[in-house]
């Protein structure tokens, strides 16, 4: 009939839909979808993603500290200022919510909270590597300046003692970590607490002189040979060093 939708549904029909869905939205956005929208918003502005579904900036790290001999602060500066980039978090986690809307606020505090948390630690981390970072120059002033032979024996200890920390917080501070050099070097943190380094290079230095020789020395011949400049270690530990070195024995070279 002239009444009838030409996809056949009646006038009245849709009328009636029309006023249930009208009683189910306000101002034209569902009242479930609202929310959530603002709970997803907020979510996202924790992780580091805008409403928009940008991602916030976030810096990749690949640098931690740098040692300056020359420094006015005594050998250690950040490789960047102030703190990272987390605290944009702060202004974008809690956007504005609808009066009455309890749930959608708890829910925003809660994340809110989460936030400051998480960019305190991030502080605390942060002067505690620089702390760490300044001890080691003082400590290492001969290695900084001369080379990896001026490398003197150190334990994550005798800096957690000075710094006034935890052995293990020392540990987990300067895990995966890396410092550049004043001869913009970067290495990681472990080396300033690997002594066998500069063993190490005297015995990468003797056998690359072997070569000009052609006579392959021995992991004996090099052990009396580092006895000769003052360096006491085991024949099995010249072979240990020498093959994380990546060197072949001398019978192979």
């Amino acid at each position: 009939s002239d009444e009838t939708i030409s996809d056949g549904i009646s006038p009245d029909a849709t009328a009636d839909a029309a006023g249930r869905e009208s009683d189910r939205v306000q101002g034209g956005v569902p009242a479930d979808a609202a929310r959530a929208d603002r709970a997803d918003r907020a979510d996202r502005a924790t992780n580091g993603v805008h409403h928009d579904g940008h991602a916030t900036a976030s810096p990749v790290a690949t640098l931690d500290a740098v040692a300056d001999t020359s420094a006015p602060d005594g050998g250690h500066q950040a490789p960047d200022s102030g703190v990272p980039a987390a605290t944009a978090v702060a202004t974008t986690v809690a956007p504005p919510v609808a009066k009455g809307a309890d749930d959608d606020r708890t829910h925003v505090r809660q994340y809110s909270n989460r936030a400051r948390i998480f960019i305190s630690n991030i502080q605390q981390r942060r002067e505690t590597l620089l702390k760490i970072t300044l001890c080691l120059c003082e400590l290492q002033q001969d290695f900084l300046r001369g080379g990896v032979r001026e490398l003197r024996p150190l334990t994550r200890a005798v800096v957690a003692q000075q710094v006034g920390v935890h052995e293990s917080t020392v540990s987990r501070a300067t895990a995966s970590k890396y410092v550049m050099l004043p001869n913009r070097r970067v290495i990681p943190f472990s080396d300033f607490f690997t002594p066998s380094l500069s063993t190490k290079d005297v015995i990468k230095e003797l056998i690359q002189r072997e070569s000009q020789n052609g006579n392959p020395l021995t992991d004996r011949r090099i052990c009396d040979l580092l006895l000769n400049d003052g360096i006491r270690i085991a024949r099995r530990t010249v072979a240990k060093y020498r093959a994380e070195l990546g060197i072949l024995p001398s019978t192979m070279r």
